[in-house]
């Protein structure tokens, strides 16, 4: 078991990396503040897909093709 200065100290430089914004973050706030809430949403939707994909597409191992056999 972990001890408890290394839970707390686990747990603040998480807490400082998720009040950080990142890339996306900026380009989200950005394109919300110059083209509107809904170009925000939008924006939104697209890296959700984007990181779905992503995180997806990295898992995948394709299948090998094996002949048909009744």
């Amino acid at each position: 078991m972990p001890e408890i200065h290394n839970l707390v100290g686990f747990a603040l430089i998480a807490l400082g990396m998720v009040l950080t914004p990142g890339p996306n973050m900026i380009y989200l706030i950005s394109r919300s503040l110059c083209q509107g809430p809904a170009a925000g949403l939008v924006s939104l939707g697209g890296v959700a897909f984007g990181f779905v994909f992503y995180s997806g597409a990295r898992h995948h191992r394709p299948v090998a093709r094996r002949p048909f056999r009744p």
